[in-house]
């Protein structure tokens, strides 16, 4: 009898200690499935809104809110701040010398995943390196791009100029948004033109300066004061002029006009599916202005043509990552 109820002593003092040592487990591991919760959706909305988002304004806010949660969340995150071995310029892709302070997710953007991503070729780092040399040579500020301008308020192309220029119009959603500017950074690439891109799409709000010491932003006062409202009517359509026999391949650069509107649009003629022709796209690169509209992600048109191909397939050893490397140089979060 003593010994079946010191079984019974000991079995009901044991039965607390067990329900705290379970207790103590479920919450560890409640907590944990909480952060592991809260890293997934502060980790993908910034996504999901980037993909989704149809107006400019409302995405900004969440994007800039949920990055800025990110970084001065609690220690639940600590993680995000304190891996260490990442390559904060993935591979080379982005440059050294910017204000760490100015934009945060230019050097963190690597301690955001786990898995670095696809490595650039060495020769798309040069060409980035050469753009980004070419934008502060030429772009606003500088004595080139007042020159440029001078030549098109005078309405004739010049026949040798010193720099180029391409001005990037993209609207509709702000998915439609990036794909239209990545493609348009990508011909300015392929071309040697100085990439302008219109402020209208609210871009500075949202992402940082990808160019050092420079900008891609267009300055305001720019001489096409109706650019924005270029479209199929437009007398400097390039589709236009080649129907209209203004253009033709042995067009001089001094007797053509002072700039070519490319239209890229849903509503493309034939004539302005051109632009991905050889022959179109050596009377394009006689014009120092163009004007681009479009909300479509034209890169894989580039790749049809002849002129460009060689230059890509060292750009983009793999051609379906053009994309993922030219998002991750140009799209940094502000």
């Amino acid at each position: 009898m003593a010994g079946d109820l010191g079984i019974s002593q000991l079995a009901s003092d044991a039965a607390p200690a067990a329900k705290k040592k379970t207790s103590n487990a479920d919450g560890q591991r409640w907590s944990w499935m909480v952060s592991a919760a809260l890293t997934a959706f502060v980790m993908t909305v910034p996504l999901l809104v980037v993909i989704i988002g149809g107006s400019i304004g409302s995405p900004a806010v969440w994007v800039k809110t949920a990055m800025a949660g990110l970084g001065q969340g609690s220690d639940d995150f600590s993680f995000v701040h304190t891996r260490t071995g990442h390559d904060k310029l993935h591979g080379g892709l982005l440059v050294e010398g910017f204000d760490e302070g100015s934009c945060r997710s230019r050097y963190q953007s690597a301690m955001y995943r786990r898995n670095p991503g696809r490595q650039p070729s060495k020769y798309l780092v040069s060409k980035l390196r050469r753009q980004e040399a070419l934008q502060r040579r030429c772009g606003p500020g500088t004595a080139a791009y007042s020159d440029a301008l001078e030549q098109l308020k005078s309405g004739k192309n010049a026949a040798s100029p010193e720099c180029k220029y391409l001005v990037s119009v993209s609207y509709r959603g702000l998915g439609n948004r990036l794909l239209a500017a990545a493609a348009a950074f990508l011909y300015a690439m392929l071309t040697d033109r100085v990439l302008l891109v219109d402020p209208a799409s609210a871009t500075d709000e949202l992402f940082c300066e990808p160019f050092p010491n420079t900008t891609w932003l267009l300055p305001p006062g720019f001489p096409l004061w109706a650019y924005q409202s270029f479209y199929l009517d437009t007398p400097e359509r390039y589709g236009r002029m080649r129907e209209n026999g203004v253009l033709t391949t042995g067009s001089p650069a001094a007797e053509m006009p002072a700039f070519a509107y490319i239209h890229l649009d849903h509503n493309q003629t034939d004539s302005d599916k051109l632009f991905f022709c050889d022959d179109d796209q050596r009377i394009l690169s006689r014009f120092q202005w163009l004007v681009m509209r479009t909300d479509q992600y034209v890169v894989p048109g580039m790749f049809l043509v002849q002129a460009f191909q060689e230059e890509l397939a060292m750009m983009f050893p793999e051609p379906d990552a053009v994309f993922h490397h030219l998002g991750r140089y140009l799209f940094l979060l502000d």
